[in-house]
């Protein structure tokens, strides 16, 4: 029967699978079968629609009815991804949640095929959703799906900003949805299949109201939340009190675990498209092995690279006791009440994303039991996802709970671990118009703002769904230009009062993409800070003017993780215009002397002197703060016209101007600073012939190539590129040559939203320079060329690593034990960052490794070598050549 118009319609967008259900009108709710390619011309609808694209190779019949060129999508695109390695998008919603690439940008397959197509996580997100809206059209031509209430659900630990690109793929499909998190969806699927007398009699024999712990775990995150179930009135009343942190810990891991065991078996290192391939052979295996009356084996097969002795088919098996032991020892071992989550030193490779480092999922769940449990254990506990399908895994998590608790703990009766969370949204949508009981969400953690180099609570952690809170501070506004705030949240169960400022050095916080706001006019206008939790659990900020006018923050998603971060208002102020100084006095005195620069009558040594007469108001320049840095910065761009007037104008303009502006991002405002720096970057020189001049430029670009946009990254790269190119590139120089060679040199390596193709080009050219003169400068810009981490771009645009490990190869090769600073290069060039798509090989690792050894370097510092060690900020800042603005740092 198909739905009422309008009807309601659930979606999980999951890792592994997409799932739909609807409600019919009857008030049944059941799962659409979505159409798909199940073969090469083969075409069924089923129950599970595999979240995988597929890029057909060239020849290969690639039928479309979904309009997903150059894609396929489904369980055909699984099972080709098993045969032809490199061509596959998997797990495309965890990379959604993943802060440190470019959501947005066509990344995925990461580590693919060379000749493969590319496509971002939100892309894919709103493929999948595009195929959804595609089946159900065809299945409902008089009910289409856009037409439909649509319940969409996502992790409960995803953060506001996943949780708005996951409402924006919706968006590019053409849906409106309301967002839920995934364990309220299984809870609402427990309670939509009458088991109301079980609850019941759970919250009658609980002392105080129930607690119900629900465990959901899905092919990429392990999501917990903790529901208190109470009686008023003889009702029922439901709210959702808590949910863990995000943890990119589910099937996709114990894939990646079991991939690990059979390339131990295969005894050679698997490239990463190899990797790829073996972890989807993996999982068929693993869901094969847990599943309903299993084998005692399952082969496995993939293509290898190459011909003869490394290529063929490389073939393994795994077997059912060895997923058996792998699950229970590595995954849900048993552990006591107090036990927490172990900082492993190393881990195992995760292929790009950041997976948690400790596997044990009893670990976690202790650990959310005893932040957010106020003392108490679960009164009940709900399972969901397909790992549940496993008896053993369900005996494992409830004889852990029951034994921590001294009591046995009931598991609430529950079915189709598969199907749940689609059954369970088009059921929340029942509930919001009368038919169930519905539960009511509470902030399930704080949020604050960075101000005054603290935290200034804007939401309590428990705050009810569309509350408004009024913040108790007033904050002062020029219209016309941005505004950023940086937003954190707490991953503990800390309860602070609305306006609290709170120590960041206190507790586990976890900091979210900044938020920003635009007010159109002209002037100032004072206004206050409004907030709310929206129903989809994510926060509402708005400014609220005098006349009552609301301007809500956005976040900004234009993803540059790990960048530049923003800067809270000074302490003496609390308005957020950059031009608003921390000494009053002593800044004015500053603008007159950047006056001077601007006027026709400044004497030579007017000019020359104007950095050090600013030293001598300020006081050492290092220790400037933001605030001063970007006032200065805004009036010595005002003068920009008078920097042509002399050689020494030119000169200290831009000598200060990348002072003054550096990273180039981090600041309100920063963005628009950059877009008026930028057209006087197309100029050459007004005195080409001054190599100090050309130098001041260079480094200039440098300081402040964190704000440059790509494009303009891009044209700075073509207009030097030329000078470092051999002639097999036939790139033609321009008629001019700026002097500067090294700072030049230097520059383009700080350009790090380039291409990794040009900025592999760009290496290799230095590495012909190294052969013959290995310097410390020459040095440092091929650590930072092919550095494994980024100090502020996406990861993706990181140099191919069978590149770097050439380079690798042949610096070891060369004299180079006497040189400066050598070791912190090769370090750059080689850290392990555990994607075995960026990391060097075992073997080039080693061989490093030895060799450092061997010329004395401190066995500690060569840890990176071999064990996942974060890259702390003095690193990521060393770039700069000196430090950031008091103020302003980079994000770890």
């Amino acid at each position: 029967m198909g739905p009422p118009s309008p009807g309601i319609v659930g979606i999980d967008l999951g890792t592994t699978h997409t799932v739909v259900a609807h409600v019919d009108a009857s008030g049944a709710i059941s799962v659409f079968p979505v159409a798909q390619r199940v073969g090469p011309r083969e075409e069924e609808p089923r129950a599970l629609l595999p979240s995988v694209l597929y890029a057909p190779v060239e020849g290969e019949e690639a039928l479309d009815p979904y309009g997903a060129a150059p894609w396929v999508s489904g369980l055909f695109a699984r099972l080709r991804g098993l045969e032809v390695p490199g061509r596959s998008v998997v797990s495309a919603k965890s990379w959604l949640a993943h802060a440190a690439v470019d959501r947005t940008a066509p990344i995925l397959p990461w580590g693919g095929a060379d000749d493969a197509p590319r496509i971002s996580p939100l892309e894919a997100s709103a493929r999948y959703l595009s195929h959804v809206r595609t089946a159900w059209n065809l299945a409902h031509p008089a009910a289409p799906l856009e037409a439909q209430e649509v319940v969409l659900t996502v992790p409960a630990s995803f953060d506001d900003a996943a949780r708005d690109l996951t409402r924006l793929a919706a968006e590019q499909a053409g849906l409106t949805v309301t967002l839920l998190e995934e364990p309220l969806a299984a809870f609402y699927h427990y309670l939509h299949h009458a088991r109301d007398a079980e609850l019941r009699g759970i919250v009658e024999a609980a002392a105080d109201d129930a607690r119900v712990l629900v465990v959901d775990i899905g092919g990429g995150t392990t999501d917990l939340s903790l529901l208190a179930v109470r009686k008023e009135g003889g009702e029922l009343l439901a709210e959702r009190i808590a949910t863990g942190p995000h943890l990119l810990l589910g099937g996709d891991n114990l894939d990646l675990a079991l991939a690990h065991q059979v390339e131990a078996h295969l005894q050679r290192e698997l490239t990463p498209r190899e990797l790829g391939q073996l972890l989807l052979a993996c999982r068929g295996a693993k869901e094969t092995l847990l599943g309903p009356s299993p084998p005692a084996a399952v082969p496995i097969a993939i293509s290898g690279a190459g011909s003869k002795l490394v290529g063929g088919t490389l073939r393994a098996e795994l077997t059912r006791e060895q997923v058996e032991r792998l699950v229970m020892d590595g995954f849900f071992p048993e552990v006591g009440r107090g036990e927490r989550p172990r900082r492993a030193s190393s881990a195992l490779l995760s292929f790009g994303l950041p997976y948690e480092r400790d596997p044990a999922i009893t670990r976690h769940i202790a650990k959310f039991l005893g932040d957010f449990g106020d003392g108490r254990l679960p009164d009940a506990v709900l399972l969901n996802g397909g790992a549940f399908h496993a008896p053993a895994i369900v005996q494992r998590v409830v004889s852990l709970l029951s034994a921590w608790a001294g009591r046995t703990v009931p598991v609430l009766g529950h079915r189709d671990p598969d199907l749940a969370v689609a059954k369970g949204a088009a059921a929340s949508a029942l509930a919001r118009r009368g038919h169930g009981l519905r539960v009511v969400t509470k902030a399930a953690r704080g949020y604050y703002l960075g101000l005054e180099g603290k935290g200034l609570c804007v939401l309590p952690r428990g705050t009810p769904e569309a509350v408004r809170l009024r913040i108790e501070r007033t904050f002062e506004l020029r219209r016309g230009e941005p505004v950023r705030f940086e937003l954190w949240v707490s991953e503990d169960a800390r309860t602070d009062a609305v306006s609290t400022l709170v120590s960041f050095e206190d507790g586990a916080w976890l900091r979210l993409p900044p938020l920003t706001a635009r007010l159109r006019g002209e002037g100032t206008v004072r206004a206050e800070l409004e907030a709310r939790l929206l129903e989809a659990g994510t926060l509402e900020l708005s400014f609220v003017d005098a006349e009552g006018a609301r301007h809500r923050l956005a976040f900004g998603l234009a993803p540059t993780a790990p960048t530049a971060g923003s800067v809270a208002p000074p302490a003496r102020s609390a308005a957020l215009s950059a031009s608003i100084p921390a000494s009053a006095r002593k800044v004015d005195q500053a603008l007159a002397c950047i006056a001077v620069f601007g006027r026709k009558d400044a004497s030579r040594r007017d000019i020359v002197d104007l950095p050090r007469d600013l030293e001598r108001i300020l006081g050492d320049r290092g220790e400037w703060s933001a605030v001063d840095c970007r006032a200065l910065f805004d009036a010595l761009v005002a003068e920009r016209g008078a920097r042509r007037r002399s050689a020494e104008h030119e000169r200290v303009f831009w000598h200060l101007l990348g002072f003054l502006g550096r990273p180039g991002a981090g600041f309100p405002g920063d963005d628009a600073r950059i877009a008026t720096v930028a057209p006087l970057l197309e100029h050459k020189l007004a005195f080409p012939d001054r190599t100090q001049g050309w130098q001041a430029f260079f480094v200039a670009l440098r300081r402040l190539a964190a704000g440059f946009p790509e494009d303009v990254q891009s044209t700075l790269f073509g207009t030097y590129e030329p000078f470092f190119a051999g002639p097999e590139r036939k790139l033609k120089k321009p008629k001019w040559t700026p002097a500067a060679g090294a700072e030049m040199r230097s520059m383009m390596a700080s350009l790090e939203r380039i291409p990794s193709a040009r900025r592999g080009a760009l290496g290799s050219f230095l590495m012909d320079l190294v052969w013959t003169d290995p310097t410390p400068a020459l040095l440092a810009d091929l650590g930072q060329i092919g550095a494994r981490v980024p100090a502020y771009a996406s990861a993706h645009h990181v140099v191919d690593a069978r590149i770097v490990e050439a380079w690798v190869d042949q610096l070891l090769r060369t004299k180079w034990e006497s040189i400066p600073d050598a070791p912190r290069a090769f370090l750059s060039l080689a850290r392990l960052t555990g994607d075995r798509a960026r990391d060097l090989g075992k073997a080039a690792r080693e061989s490093l490794e030895r060799r450092l050894a061997k010329a004395k370097v401190d066995p500690a510092e060569l840890r990176p070598l071999r064990e996942v060690v974060e890259l702390d900020v003095a690193a990521r800042t060393a770039y700069l050549g000196e430090g950031l603005p008091q103020g302003v740092r980079l994000v770890e």
